[in-house]
């Protein structure tokens, strides 16, 4: 083991083993007979805050290795900075590569992203970041831009941030906070906050999968008109538990203007999160696509909380297609409109509409009452039953009086307590039944997913 303590003592221990780095700017520009890329397969643990600056030359490469860099007590930061294209890049050329980085940031990339799974991936890569950070790149805060289709690739982010990246549109409008781009790819976000950046904040494009457990999104699409915050492209996979999304009075117009959740196919599953609309200028806050098909969706949405829905907007739309779904066990407070029902496919049941002051479903042809399985629903809070439903009728199993009256159907209701025999609380609770504290959580204890 090494102390590291120059740019060139760097690069001559950085092929194999284990080493600590003392604190300080390594400028790969001055390596001694010039600079170059510094190729990373050995682990190194700095010994206080520690920038390792490509100098908009040159960039950090983790080659068919699997280090562990950075700090793992979260006490010294270890900044990469100033990529000449990305700032890190992590690449199976000939072995699979599986490293894990703590405490890291990726900042100030110059053309393309702060981390990237980067080239065609000979083997499987699995990068793991726990508090890691990446900010003000110029493209992607962190990226899977394999170009084979043939072998997997993950990105497992635990508890990091992502934001402010293609903070000038320089990157041609389209910095998301975190993306990938194959249908062999896979990222999970385990706590961790996504926010303010150029276009969205977790975008799946190519039929990827996406799992989000316990993240905070908002502020993102600041550079683009009516994009997504979180998108899932054709065949993708999603599944959301235990998030909160918002928009900020600061928000940009682009940032008001984009839906938050759109899902072009595949399996969906979004459950026990807290949704505010609050500012929302989109139609829709979750857009499932009208190309949606029986044979590749299913979608299940529930124990969630939307709220504050604007004048003309909708917390869900369901498209005219062979989708089926459940929608089921939410509660829709103080929103203008609730769901765009569009297909008869889709079951709604045990959900909670309260106050609403437009319409709780808008239907096309009944699609609502002639579902069989749908039903149940409490309507509450408005003086006309009647105007709960456009081109749509009341069930004889849904209510139309105070929720506490109902003992029975709607037990899993994000607004019932969890104490005192189902009581209701006839005012907006703060988390939903079964969800950890959502209210200022952005982490998660690295012990809960086995680091």
């Amino acid at each position: 083991m090494a102390n590291i303590t120059t740019v060139d003592e760097l690069f001559e221990n950085a092929g194999s083993g284990s080493h600590t780095i003392a604190a300080g700017t390594y400028d790969l520009s001055a390596k001694t007979g010039g600079g170059a890329n510094l190729v990373l397969k050995a682990s190194l643990v700095p010994t206080g805050e520690v920038i390792i600056d490509g100098a908009d030359t040159y960039k950090v490469q983790v080659v068919d290795a699997s280090p562990a860099i950075g700090d793992p007590t979260l006490t010294h930061r270890l900044t990469i900075t100033q990529g000449v294209d990305n700032c890190c890049e992590v690449l199976a050329t000939s072995l699979a590569a599986s490293p894990i980085f703590h405490y890291v940031d990726f900042t100030e990339a110059q053309t393309m992203n702060g981390l990237t799974l980067q080239g065609a991936l000979a083997a499987s890569c699995v990068v793991t970041c726990n508090s890691c950070r990446a900010y003000n790149n110029d493209n992607d805060g962190f990226s899977i831009l394999d170009t084979a289709t043939g072998n997997a690739a993950k990105l497992k982010l635990v508890n990091c941030e992502s934001y402010g990246n293609d903070p000038l549109a320089s990157g041609g409008a389209s910095g998301d906070g975190v993306t990938s781009h194959l249908s062999t790819h896979m990222i999970e976000l385990v706590g961790g906050s996504y926010h303010d950046n150029g276009k969205g904040g977790a975008i799946i494009v190519g039929g990827g999968t996406l799992f989000i457990d316990g993240a905070t999104f908002y502020d993102n699409c600041k550079n683009v008109t009516g994009n997504n915050h979180i998108s899932v492209g054709t065949d993708g996979m999603l599944f959301i538990k235990n998030i909160h999304m918002y928009l900020t009075a600061g928000a940009t117009a682009n940032s008001k203007s984009g839906q938050f959740i759109q899902i072009s196919g595949g399996c969906v599953y979004i459950g026990d999160s807290v949704i505010d609309m609050t500012n929302m200028t989109a139609v829709y806050c979750i857009l499932l696509n009208d190309g949606l098909d029986a044979a590749t969706l299913g979608v299940c949405i529930e124990r969630n909380i939307f709220k504050n829905g604007p004048a003309s907007k909708y917390g869900i739309s369901v498209p005219d297609s062979p989708v089926r779904g459940l929608i089921q066990n939410n509660t829709f407070y103080n929103n203008n409109r609730d769901i765009n029902l569009d297909s008869p496919n889709v079951t709604i049941t045990k959900n909670i509409f309260h106050n609403t002051q437009s319409y709780a479903i808008r239907a096309y042809a009944n699609e609502y009452s002639s579902n069989p399985h749908s039903g149940n629903n409490v309507f509450f809070g408005k003086s006309n039953p009647a105007n709960h439903f456009y081109l749509d009728s009341i069930k004889a199993s849904d209510l139309t009086v105070d929720p506490r009256l109902d003992t029975q159907l709607r037990t899993n209701s994000p607004v019932l307590w969890t104490s005192g025999h189902g009581a209701w609380k006839p005012t907006f609770p703060t988390e939903a039944v079964g969800a950890r504290a959502l209210r200022n959580r952005t982490r998660v204890s690295t012990s809960e997913i086995g680091l």
